[in-house]
This record gives structure tokens, C-alpha cells and sequence, in this order.
């Protein structure tokens, strides 16, 4: 359960972060279609960072 709660609060976030740097960056009159994609591969290489830095945290234990 545990487990599910933290997925669905990674989505949340994930999404969230989309939005805002899609906002962002749409406020700099950049073509629709090329914000989304910016934003969604910001935001995956954000995610990827995290996800980097925490397995290398744990292994270290």
C-alpha cells in the first residue's frame, strides 16, 4: 500500500513539474508543441536525477 501511495504521489509531482515548466516556458512564445516536449523531457531528466541520487544513497548503506 505503501508503495502505491508513493507512485501515485511521484505521478502527481511529475505532472505538476510538466505543467509548471511547460507555463514557463510557454511564457518565452515558444511553439506549443515544442514546449510540451521540452517540458516532459526536463521534467524526465529531473525525475531521472532523483531516481539516480536515491539508489546511489541506498547502496551506500
Amino acid at each position: 500500500m505503501r508503495k502505491l501511495a508513493l507512485f501515485l504521489l511521484n505521478l502527481l509531482l511529475s505532472v505538476i513539474l510538466t505543467l509548471i515548466v511547460a507555463s514557463l516556458l510557454s511564457n518565452t512564445g515558444a511553439d506549443s508543441d515544442h514546449t510540451l516536449i521540452i517540458a516532459i523531457l526536463i521534467t524526465l531528466s529531473i525525475q531521472f536525477s532523483f531516481l539516480t541520487t536515491m539508489f546511489l544513497m541506498r547502496n551506500q548503506q
